[in-house]
């Protein structure tokens, strides 16, 4: 796990996430239904 830190930082490679508000959980699982999410949607609770 290490070496892959490493590899990434030192070639600049970034996951493609996107943070919605938790508040807005419909709207993120619509979004994953219908494909138009990033890679990886995560949702954050509000404070």
């Amino acid at each position: 796990m290490i070496d892959m830190l490493h590899f990434s930082a030192k070639d600049r490679i970034e996951s493609a996430v996107e943070v919605m508000l938790f508040a807005k959980i419909n709207e993120a699982i619509e979004k994953v239904r219908a494909g138009k999410g990033k890679i990886r949607l995560i949702s954050e609770n509000q404070e």
